[in-house]
């Protein structure tokens, strides 16, 4: 007999020589099943996942997010270019943006009259109706100029009483002739307020601001240019669209030929174009010396407005038909006497109507 020998490897499951690790070995029970003599496979989905996240999806959240916002303030912003966006700030809006919206409002409305105007006086239908004439929009307007007032915004004011007179916004007339004359301990306005509450009302062009003319056309107004502005309203008034002198209130013609004497030759000028256009040739002397640069020069007309005021002379001119004043307008028509196209253009305009009878056309010049 002979004794056997011990195997030198150890039983499985047990240590490795040399190592002391253990070695994991199926139970007998699943010893015969696939699933388990497979290596477990790894699991690199996690960092799949976020990695897409890192790369791709976060970075086009960022881009979506920031395309809205721009959208949204875009939108926003678009929204304060309309007159009733301008006119929101102007209510609720922050001081400086109020500001811009109150220049950029009475532009808007400055741009939108002179269209009505120019149907107006082509004889049109007035298509479409100006934003402007909408009721409720008239009633914000006026709540603005008056919060401004109530905030003491000198540059608002200014801008807001201007678009008050071309959206001819009948309830602010007497708001800024309140302006001009503030009742007895009623605080009184800067000259620059005064000036633009003058300039809106001017801008009524119409009966409604009659009475208006007449108290700052009045030797008792002491601003010069809130009294020229007064008579220049007057003069306007004399056309034959807003009844000329039939419509006239008693008060009328004698401030007119007052006017005749003032110091200032805004004053007069105007004085002298409003009799013209009532058909009263007492200011002919006027006109005659107005009828070329060298008179205004004369009369210390500044050459900004002197285009302008001759464009008034040869209406008022066209108004009288008097003989002596049509060589004078001849005389417009030439270029080496007239380098303004706009003057000349006028100038020829009036002398093919000459000899036609006044209508409600007749041209009233530039203010």
């Amino acid at each position: 007999y002979v004794p056997s020998t011990p195997s030198p490897q150890p039983p499985s499951g047990g240590p490795d020589a040399g190592t002391g690790a253990a070695v994991a070995a199926p139970s007998k029970a699943n010893a015969g099943d696939p699933l388990f003599q497979r290596p477990e496979p790894e699991t690199p989905g996690g960092k799949r996942s976020l990695l897409l996240w890192q790369y791709f999806f976060f970075p086009v959240l960022i881009v979506v997010s920031a395309l809205g916002l721009f959208l949204l303030f875009g939108l926003l912003g678009k929204e304060e270019t309309t007159p009733e966006g301008m006119l929101t700030v102007l209510l609720d809006g922050g001081e400086n943006r109020q500001q811009q919206a109150s220049q950029q409002l009475a532009i808007a409305i400055a741009e939108e009259r002179n269209r009505v105007d120019e149907q107006r006086r082509a004889g049109k239908a007035i298509e479409p109706a100006p934003f402007y004439a909408e009721a409720g929009f008239q009633e914000r307007l006026l709540r603005a100029f008056r919060l401004a007032r109530d905030e003491e915004s000198d540059e608002r004011q200014q801008g807001i009483a201007r678009a008050l007179g071309r959206a001819e916004v009948p309830a602010a007339i007497p708001v800024l002739l309140d302006v001009l004359y503030p009742a007895a301990g009623g605080k009184a306005a800067s000259s620059d307020v005064r000036r633009a509450a003058a300039a809106g009302l001017l801008h009524f062009e119409s009966r409604l601001a009659e009475a208006a003319y007449v108290k700052m056309a009045g030797p008792d107004e002491k601003d010069v240019e809130v009294r020229t502005m007064g008579m220049s309203g007057l003069a306007l008034l004399g056309l034959p669209r807003h009844g000329s002198a039939d419509a006239d209130s008693p008060a009328v013609a004698p401030l007119l030929t007052a006017g005749l004497e003032a110091p200032s030759a805004g004053i007069r000028l105007n004085a002298a174009y409003g009799l013209a256009r009532r058909g009263d040739a007492s200011g002919k002397h006027l006109l005659e010396q107005s009828l070329s640069r060298d008179g205004l020069k004369e009369l210390g007309v500044d050459p900004a407005f002197q285009s302008a005021a001759l464009g008034n002379a040869i209406g008022s001119a066209l108004a009288l038909r008097d003989s002596d004043l049509k060589p004078l307008v001849e005389r417009l028509t030439d270029t080496a006497h007239e380098g303004d196209d706009v003057v000349r253009a006028a100038a020829r305009q009036a002398l093919a109507r000459w000899d036609q009878a006044p209508d409600a056309a007749t041209s009233g010049g530039q203010r």
